[in-house]
């Protein structure tokens, strides 16, 4: 495994998430509150899921986010 692979391992009793999804009754809303959390929204991508198994799809209306890239030393 190289070292990068190696930092993306969480180490015994730590847990790593990748991303982390919001459903939201009003995105714009949400969009703008996590902005001013300090949060760094990638653009919207739309989503889908089954209600059952075997069902239509349908939008989740979900959008991802990630948060800011930490400050580094000058």
């Amino acid at each position: 495994m190289s070292s990068v692979a190696n930092l993306q391992v969480p180490r015994a009793g730590e847990l790593n998430l990748d991303h982390v999804a919001h459903f939201v009754p009003h995105l714009d809303s949400a969009s703008g509150a996590l902005e001013t959390l300090g949060f760094t929204l990638t653009p919207f991508s739309e989503h889908s899921h089954r209600s059952e198994p075997g069902g239509p799809l349908a939008p989740s209306r979900a959008g991802r986010s990630r948060p800011p890239a930490p400050a580094t030393a000058a």
